[in-house]
């Protein structure tokens, strides 16, 4: 009888410790924010769908595999993401004010930067050559969401959150360049792009640099038909743990609309833009109840 009086002590104990609070003692409203997203594409026709980093990256198929595997053997450095999502990322406000219950709304204004670089070079007896590219996506984030939170013990909470996310690309930039020296003299072209492939208009310029003389052609514009909205609309899912003003948060976003253009689709075709994964540190100001 005793150990049942001092396990059912212990467990009262343990309960009153960590027994949930449905009415947190502060409330976390207004933060600053950082974390990492990822980015992705999928392109459906309908029948088959097909999955790429929102800059284009992609699971090697066996011939690149083999292909890049040939070229290491011959000397080259080769480094060619294997993976079919961008890596970025995510600074901004995040806004969290909560009502009843731990019921908030969760909401903000993001910047969000998705990056993909590769390279390749080759050093040879007196020869050398290297090619690299760098891509950005930018774009504005904001979500508009319902958010839930349980405080644990004394200011210590989980919480869950759903909702829509509202982005605004804002366009590219790209940065291709090709280097090398040959028989003592040295050459460089590197070409730069902005504004595609959401704009009308995009912006170009090559600049090329031969055994000491430069030749810079200038930004110059090109008309572009651009086939993609730049608004996306994703639906979010996510939760999180909250310490104090500390704030670690891990979701994803699911595309809801499709990107095409109404003039460029079909009945079947299809591109929506997801977020599979996405974390982020922030640190909140708390309002005491």
């Amino acid at each position: 009888m005793r150990k049942i009086y001092t396990v059912a002590i212990l467990s009262l104990v343990a309960f009153q410790a960590f027994a949930f609070s449905f009415e947190p003692s502060t409330n976390p409203w207004f933060g600053f924010t950082v974390g990492y997203v990822s980015s992705q594409i999928k392109i459906s026709d309908g029948t088959e769908t097909e999955t790429y980093g929102l800059l284009g990256e992609h699971k090697l198929s066996k011939e690149e595999r083999e292909y890049y595997k040939e070229m290491k053997k011959e000397g080259y450095k080769v480094d060619i993401p294997d993976r079919n999502y961008s890596t970025g990322l995510q600074v901004g406000l995040t806004f969290n004010p909560e009502f009843v219950y731990g019921i908030g709304l969760k909401t903000g204004l993001l910047y969000e930067c998705a990056i993909y670089q590769n390279s390749t070079s080759y050093s040879k007896k007196g020869i050398s050559l290297k090619t690299s590219e760098i891509s950005s996506d930018h774009a504005i984030s904001i979500p508009l969401q319902i958010s839930w939170r349980v405080e644990v013990y004394d200011e210590l909470s989980l919480f869950l959150y759903t909702g829509p996310v509202f982005d605004i690309h804002l366009g590219q930039y790209s940065h291709s360049s090709e280097s090398g020296k040959y028989e003592g003299e040295k050459y460089s072209m590197d070409t730069y792009t902005k504004g595609a492939p959401y704009s009308k208009t995009y912006y170009t310029k090559t600049v090329v640099k031969y055994d000491g003389d430069k030749d810079d052609s200038g930004w110059e514009d090109f008309e572009n038909e651009p086939i993609l909205t730049r608004f996306n609309v994703a639906w979010a899912v996510g939760a999180g743990i909250q310490w104090k003003g500390l704030r670690l948060t891990v979701g994803g976003q699911f595309g809801m609309n499709n990107l095409v253009l109404p003039d460029f689709r079909d009945d079947d075709y299809s591109i929506r833009a997801n977020k599979p994964f996405e974390i982020s540190l922030s640190y909140m100001f708390l309002d005491r109840k």
